[in-house]
């Protein structure tokens, strides 16, 4: 097939065959011819890029294998790709690449022009081996070793692994290793199938901190403190806090009852850990010494005495007496050795130790020769609005006789202030001595006389008047007190009263003068009205 000149001496020609070039001589017209062959040469050379390869994690280049293609003074090489990375030999059967991705090898005959692509792809196993650690608990004063789990960590054929760390126990080569030492553990895992690693650490914490124990200061235990408490309470506290005393109390504080050294021990449940300390309590010392004298004998005319007692002596030493019965008792002297009394009864004396809160106590009976008489009054009197005068009764017994003598300070003694019974005008407290004719002793009694003089209201009413129309008027008391304790009364020197004399409002029938008398029944009091 021509493709163009064939009327030329080159003509060119597109496929194989026999040619034939025929001349002719225009002149003469004689011709003459020859004959070429053309063979064809159009076989492809090969291309072969080998098989799929596979890059892992160790991060070194790998060959790619070209060697299935043609080869030959004429045939040339060329790898190129769109996604991948050719280190080296891109122009040879073997090169280097250390990228994933396609590479294309292209194989060429320099003989006849022919070409051919072949394609190989670059893979990566880049699959890590996991590593997971649990968190571990911590060392502390009741676990001194402990195991960490890795279990849940990649494992199989082609995994090796590694634990650094502080200190282990065993089981450096398993997954759960044991450990005894606080710090950093680090397992490394190894995928032998792609040399790609995977490391993960954990800490391992040590809790050893003891707690505070404090058992506190020591409790004064003395003699009037037979037992003291002691307090824990500068312990650490918490609910994972456990307490034990000598004695075997388990709360912050606890109750002693005899001196000694005492423990606390504080735990802490958490980590085991535990602290001591201790507390003295001191002994206390004995009771003081403590004697009275036999007293002398009060009388009606010997009315005081001084008591003597020897008792434990020092500035530590305090001395204190009390009285027991009726009358003044102690006069001077309370808290010293040698006090004066003025009345019977028991006197005690106790003697007492400041630095110990020790004491001790006597007692003595004080007597009084001669008994007092007796004495009896009336109860509460009351004078009323119309007595001026009321007689208050006493009596007074002693087997020797007695004389009286009635006494007021804001009364008012009319008569008979030497016998048993007074006669008085005035409200006040009256008070009757009895005296023993031959002891001298006396008794006396108070008796408390009221004035009632709660006087009633006497209004008489607006004056009225009489005419040669109105011979009789109605007189007005209404403003009065009323009630059924008062009465009324009216009365008049020269009017002339027709009826209602007894009652708040009287008719009169005259003018004059009336007058208005109202009574409180209950106590005599009476308050005067009038009227014209």
């Amino acid at each position: 097939m021509f493709l163009s000149g064939d009327t030329t001496l080159m003509p060119w020609v597109g496929s194989a065959g026999v040619y034939t070039l025929t001349l002719t001589d225009t002149t003469s017209g004689c011709t003459a011819s020859a004959s070429a062959t053309v063979t064809e040469n159009s076989t492809p050379p090969i291309a072969q890029a080998g098989p799929n390869a596979t890059l892992d994690c160790s991060g070194t280049a790998i060959t790619l294998d070209g060697s299935g293609s043609s080869t030959g003074p004429d045939i040339s090489y060329l790898w190129t790709t769109s996604n991948g990375n050719i280190v080296s030999g891109d122009t040879t059967l073997m090169p280097e690449v250390d990228g994933v991705g396609s590479y294309f090898l292209t194989v060429e005959n320099a003989a006849n022009g022919c070409t051919t692509v072949d394609t190989v792809t670059v893979n990566q196993d880049a699959n890590a081996p996991i590593v997971l650690i649990e968190q571990p608990d911590n060392l502390n004063c009741l676990t001194d070793e402990i195991m960490l789990d890795a279990s849940g960590s990649s494992s199989g054929a082609g995994i090796t692994l590694t634990w650094n760390g502080p200190s282990f126990s065993s089981g450096q080569n398993t997954l759960t290793p044991t450990v005894n030492a606080p710090g950093v553990y680090a397992l490394t895992l190894l995928n032998q199938n792609n040399n790609c690693v995977t490391t993960a650490s954990v800490t391992v914490a040590i809790d050893t901190l003891p707690p505070v124990a404090d058992a506190g200061p020591a409790p004064m235990m003395d003699c009037a403190a037979q037992s003291g408490t002691l307090d824990g309470s500068g312990s650490s506290q918490g609910s994972n806090f456990n307490y034990l005393w000598t004695g075997g109390d388990t709360t912050l504080t606890t109750t002693v009852n005899a001196p000694g050294t005492y423990f606390l021990t504080v735990t802490n449940s958490a980590n085991g850990c535990a602290a001591v300390d201790s507390v003295t309590v001191a002994p206390f010392g004995g009771a003081p010494d403590v004697d009275i004298a036999a007293p002398a004998t009060l009388t009606c005319t010997v009315n005081e005495i001084q008591l003597s007692a020897t008792a434990s002596a020092g500035a530590e030493f305090e001395y204190l007496w009390t009285f027991s019965g009726s009358g003044v008792g102690l006069t001077a002297g309370d808290t010293t050795l040698t006090p004066t009394i003025g009345s019977p009864g028991t006197y005690t004396l106790t003697v007492t130790n400041t630095l110990t809160n020790c004491s001790a106590s006597e007692s003595v009976q004080v007597m009084q020769s001669g008994n007092p008489p007796t004495v009896v009054v009336n109860g509460t009197q009351t004078l009323l609005c119309g007595q001026t005068s009321i007689q208050v009764n006493g009596v007074g017994n002693s087997p020797n006789g007695v004389s009286y003598a009635w006494t007021t300070l804001n009364g008012n003694i009319l008569s008979g202030a030497t016998t048993p019974n007074i006669q008085l005008n005035a409200p006040g407290t009256y008070t009757l001595t009895v005296t023993d004719l031959v002891t001298g002793c006396t008794a006396s009694a108070d008796v408390l006389v009221n004035q009632d003089a709660n006087a009633p209201v006497a209004i008489a009413g607006a004056p009225q008047s009489l005419t040669c129309s109105v011979l009789s008027v109605t007189l007005n008391g209404t403003g009065s007190s009323i009630g059924p304790d008062i009465s009324y009364g009216w009365t008049t020197t020269n009017g002339q009263i027709s009826m209602g004399a007894t009652t708040l409002m009287p008719t009169v029938t005259a003018p004059g003068t009336y007058l208005l008398t109202v009574t409180n029944t209950l106590n005599n009091c009476q308050t005067l009205a009038s009227v014209q």
